[in-house]
C-alpha cells in the first residue's frame, strides 16, 4: 500500500514524461519513491503509455494501482 492517507485526486499535464508524472505523484502523496515508479513502468512496459488528465487516486493505492489508473486513462470527467 502507497503512502496516501484518503482520496485524491490529481492533475497530470499533457506532454508529460514518466519521470515527471513520478515526481508529480511523489509530491502529492501518491507515492512515496519516484524511482521505484519509474522501474515498475519500465519492467512492465508500461513507460508511453501513460496517460494525461485528472484522475481519481484511492487511499492507499501502491505503485501498480496508479500505474494501472494512468494507463487505463480513467480520467474525472467534467
Amino acid at each position: 500500500p502507497g503512502p496516501l492517507a484518503a482520496d485524491k485526486v490529481v492533475l497530470i499535464p499533457k506532454n508529460t514524461g514518466t519521470s515527471d508524472i513520478a515526481e508529480i505523484l511523489r509530491r502529492e502523496g501518491i507515492i512515496a519513491q519516484p524511482f521505484l515508479f519509474e522501474i515498475y513502468a519500465l519492467l512492465n512496459r508500461q513507460r508511453g503509455q501513460l496517460k494525461a488528465g485528472e484522475f481519481a487516486f484511492k487511499a492507499r493505492t501502491s505503485i501498480d494501482g496508479a500505474i494501472d489508473t494512468l494507463v487505463e486513462g480513467r480520467a474525472i470527467l467534467h
